[in-house]
């Protein structure tokens, strides 16, 4: 339904291969409620869904929490 929806708004002809799978590590419970890793000394950071939850909305809040966090230090 997808390909044939993006066929029909682009008009890109079908691709040659597909494949879809599951995000084997996507989901970690011991990490879960972390969204993001700030290290105010090095002003480094990390965020992304392997911090909380695995799923496309957590990677999402990941970043934005992780860029909240890097504003409050400007």
């Amino acid at each position: 339904v997808l390909m044939a929806e993006f066929r029909a708004l682009t008009g890109a002809p079908p691709p040659a291969r597909t494949a879809a799978h599951r995000w084997r590590y996507g989901f970690s419970p011991e990490r879960a409620g972390r969204s993001f890793r700030w290290a105010s000394e090095g002003r480094l950071g990390v965020c992304g869904d392997w911090l909380a939850h695995g799923r496309v909305q957590a990677a999402w809040r990941s970043g934005a929490a992780l860029a909240g966090r890097m504003l409050a230090e400007l």
